[in-house]
């Protein structure tokens, strides 16, 4: 058995221990992989006086010339022990759990263009980053799909990466390298269990995470700051208290029809389901240039010329549940600002819901105020944003306002579908396990040809390594399940694609 173990304390240069130097290892080592190729966990008993390991050491384990492991040791066992003990080394990923996102906003950017940036100046200097790694290489350096908006200060940069993967419905992960890989594509590892497997066994089917169908509430409540709102019934002509509707995307799997199990799940913070539509009819009252608000030229802007100016947009492209606005705002004495959100059904039943709109300098101000529950259930048609001024007189002093931009939020369909997407999980009916007594690099998908139960073919729940001291050298490789270890069916849950 040939082996090295380079170790590198925080701070100092990498110390590497090899199988035919000083005896610092007992017995071998056993590790675990992502189907991806993400590291999970790496085990070994050490000889702490032969091998001290500092907290934050970073590991790197090659075994007979195969690429194993990288990760990090955060709970060494004491240099002063006289006997062999546990050695935990864990993935790579635990940098970037203690690693936060800074205050970027990222506005109309691709998410791997996002990720590239992130990781080029925020990435610790104990993993390797690089653009080539983020997307599919055969593409080249892609924008990915598109994120109106992207802000999370203070998340860790994991979290960070976790919720852009689940945007673009992919993967990412720190692989036995210690590279951080982002949406890059995998392939099928073939395995012919007359010439490479043995020891075939057939493992429970994992029933319990199982989700077929998953409703990501986009927008469940307004945003703050709501002056007044109501439900309008033209019939009755009466008005009754706003009950905002929750607005949903849902992904239903083939196979929801036989399982029947869904889930209710939130946006992940940080992300936006929806984006900024200029797709509007806009209207306006005592404003110059009103069609200036949906331009995106700098510098331009529509320019209040009466005491009761006022800019509506109408209508839009997709489901209308807010808007943007950039103005600036001085009031005359008496007079109100106020920003009105409105959703009607035809001319049954309209929900209304009034912000104010503070005076200020060129400021932004984001309102969401979905449609009622009534709306919806009415037939929800047109949607109207209004922002305007009331003044009590028309009098010398007059208000002055300014937009430069007034755009409308609308659900974004792609990237809500591609999350909601990211939730659903279905049982492996025929999960089973093989024993390789060599090293292969792992694959999100496997196929078993000639295996007791014929061709097998499912997605990868787990590899596992093991390399003795006698020269033994194994890969358990399961599909369609990770076993019964609780932990790492969470991980495995937690990046699945």
């Amino acid at each position: 058995m040939s082996w090295t173990l380079e170790i590198t304390p925080p701070g100092e240069a990498a110390i590497a221990y090899r199988s035919d130097g000083p005896a610092a290892v007992d017995g071998g080592f056993k590790w675990q992989l992502h189907p991806s190729g993400m590291t999970i966990q790496l085990d070994f008993s050490a000889l702490p006086s032969v091998m001290p390991i500092p907290a934050f050491s970073t590991v790197l384990l090659l075994a007979d010339g195969f690429t194993g492991f990288y990760g990090v040791v955060l709970d060494p066992p004491s240099p002063f022990h006289p006997d062999t003990v546990t050695v935990t080394v864990l993935s790579g990923r635990e940098f970037l759990e203690r690693t936060l996102m800074d205050g970027t906003v990222y506005r109309n950017q691709g998410v791997y263009q996002i990720v590239r940036d992130v990781l080029a100046r925020l990435a610790p200097p104990t993993l390797v980053t690089a653009d080539s790694l983020v997307g599919d290489p055969n593409a080249g350096l892609t924008p990915g799909p598109a994120l109106d908006l992207y802000y999370a200060p203070t998340k860790t940069l994991a979290g960070v990466l976790d919720e852009l993967a689940a945007s673009a419905g992919t993967t990412w992960g720190v692989d036995r390298s210690g590279w951080v890989r982002f949406g890059q594509p995998g392939g099928t590892l073939v395995i012919d269990y007359t010439t490479q497997g043995r020891d075939w066994a057939r493992l429970t089917v994992q029933g319990r995470e199982t989700v077929s169908q998953a409703v990501l509430r986009v927008v469940t409540a307004p945003s703050e700051g709501v002056l007044s709102a109501s439900t309008y019934h033209a019939v009755t002509d009466t008005r009754t208290a706003y009950l905002p509707a929750t607005i949903s995307v849902t992904a239903t799997a083939p196979e929801h029809a036989r399982y029947h199990a869904a889930a209710s799940v939130p946006v992940p913070e940080g992300l936006s389901a929806l984006r900024e539509s200029r797709v509007a009819s806009v209207t306006a009252s005592g404003m110059e240039h009103p069609e200036l608000v949906l331009d995106t030229t700098p510098g331009t802007s529509a320019v209040s010329t009466t005491a009761r100016p006022s800019v509506t947009l109408s209508g839009g492209e997709g489901r209308v549940v807010g808007a943007r606005l950039r103005y600036s705002l001085t009031l005359a004495e008496g007079a109100l600002a106020r920003i009105q959100v409105g959703h009607s059904a035809g001319d049954q039943v309209a929900s209304e819901v009034y912000f104010e709109l503070p005076a200020s300098a060129e400021r932004e101000l984001i309102v969401i105020a979905p449609p009622s529950a009534e709306v919806i259930a009415a037939g929800w048609s047109l949607s109207r944003i209004a922002a305007y001024v009331l003044a009590s007189s028309d009098g010398p002093e007059l208000s002055a306002l300014s937009i430069s931009e007034f755009v409308l939020l609308v659900v974004d369909e792609a990237v809500a579908g591609n999350i909601a997407t990211s939730f659903l999980q279905l049982p492996f009916t025929q999960p089973s396990e093989v024993v390789l007594d060599e090293f292969v690099a792992p694959q999100p998908t496997v196929t078993v040809i000639n295996s007791p139960d014929g061709t097998v073919s499912g997605p990868a729940g787990l590899y596992q390594y093991e390399h003795l001291p006698d020269g033994t050298t194994t890969t358990r490789v399961r599909i369609g399940t990770t076993g019964a270890n609780p932990a790492v069916r969470a991980l495995r849950f937690s990046v699945k694609p």
